[in-house]
């Protein structure tokens, strides 16, 4: 593993020297970093970390935070041509941005966390009875002819789509698969949710209706729904404020679509600013040891960040490696880490925008900075 290591890690420096050859005699590098960050446990920690550490400070870096109000929103941000924002974590929802090929192009440069968030949460007053211990077939009867809101356009939308999935294939008799006719299917007004879905059948008895809600609107709405789909904090309040009943998280009924959160940059600001870049994410590298060593103590102060209330963000909501795990798992292209990269590619290819070329995913990534830095971290 060590001579595959070498290898790789030589390949990677490479193509950071690449980088900064290409950024010669175009622009000064500037420390200004603008950053953008989610209001959630994965996407604030490492940041929140990073600044309380003094982390950016230690590195030189004038570093400009912003928290947006969802993944799309980020996204037009770092892609439009007077982009506002240079690098910004991300979760899986929108991960399918760094592999289009098409304008402003964006690679993804550090893995943060590994979100099992997401979670259907049932309304008792709608559908009671219905909790995580119920069977798969006690499952399909409650979601059988139920409106559901979801924010589509991000992470939980792909998630229900698969656990429906895995829900059909699990509620025949016995555990076996249902046939075709028998099969929940989902209707949505929003036709983008929709591309590339083909429905088992068009019995509306076995329809699932889905509206798009917001994920920060999900617990005033959730009266009107029989179930919600979204993710942290959303759902724990929904559970906690509103009554709501979880039915199963990613962990405990889809651990095969556990995909991970990653830091994304514009392809642009890493070829004009490559020195930066790598000051950045040495503090990220730097963040994901403390966190791992004081998760609760990272949570608070990733709630005064984003202004939440004291305990709402959880530690059971995210897996969030440590720098030597990150290390381990990256340490050459067999790794677990590459394992989780893969299938988030896997996932989102499907979401690039039809015509648009599609790049791979060596081309969609740029870890150089990322193993330099752990390395430096874990003093390898």
């Amino acid at each position: 593993m060590k001579k595959l290591f070498s290898k790789f890690f030589a390949l990677a420096l490479v193509g950071v020297l690449a980088l900064v050859l290409a950024a010669c005699g175009t622009t000064e590098e500037t420390n200004r970093v603008r950053v953008g960050i989610h209001a959630n446990e994965g996407g604030a920690t490492l940041f929140a970390v990073a600044h309380e550490m003094g982390y950016f400070k230690a590195e030189g870096l004038d570093v400009q935070v912003t928290v947006v109000e969802s993944g799309p929103a980020e996204m037009t941000a770092m892609r439009a041509d007077n982009r506002s924002l240079d690098i910004g974590y991300i979760g899986a929802g929108v991960a399918w941005n760094p592999i289009d090929d098409s304008g402003n192009k964006l690679q993804f440069v550090y893995l943060d966390t590994l979100s099992i968030s997401e979670a259907l949460i049932a309304n008792p007053s709608k559908k009671p009875g219905i909790d995580k211990e119920s069977t798969w077939a006690e499952i399909y009867q409650a979601l059988k002819g139920s409106k559901i809101g979801i924010p589509t356009d991000t992470t939980p939308g792909s998630w229900f789509k698969n656990f429906i999935a895995k829900v059909n294939e699990n509620a025949g008799e016995g555990g076996v698969e249902l046939p075709d006719t028998q099969k929940l299917w989902i209707y949505s007004e929003t036709s983008a949710y929709l591309t590339d879905y083909v429905a088992p059948n068009t019995n509306s008895v076995n329809k699932i209706e889905v509206v798009t809600e917001s994920n920060e609107n999900l617990p005033m709405a959730f009266s009107a729904y029989d179930f919600v789909c979204g993710f942290a904090p959303a759902t724990l309040s929904i559970i906690s404020e509103h009554a709501g009943v979880e039915v199963a998280n990613t962990a405990s009924h889809l651990p095969e679509y556990t995909f991970p959160s990653t830091w994304v940059a514009s392809t642009a600001w890493l070829q004009q600013n490559p020195n930066v870049a790598q000051k950045f994410i040495n503090a990220l590298a730097k963040a994901s040891k403390y966190r791992a060593e004081n998760i609760e103590k990272s949570l608070r102060w990733a709630e005064t960040l984003t202004q939440a209330n004291e305990g709402t963000y959880k530690a059971e909501a995210m897996i969030a490696p440590s720098a030597n795990e990150l290390y381990d798992w990256f340490s050459d292209f067999n790794g677990l880490g590459y394992e989780y990269m893969r299938a988030l590619y896997n996932s989102k290819v499907g979401n690039v925008p039809e015509g648009n070329r599609v790049r791979t995913l060596p081309e969609a990534m740029s870890l150089g900075y990322m193993l330099k830095a752990l390395a430096a971290v874990v003093e390898k």
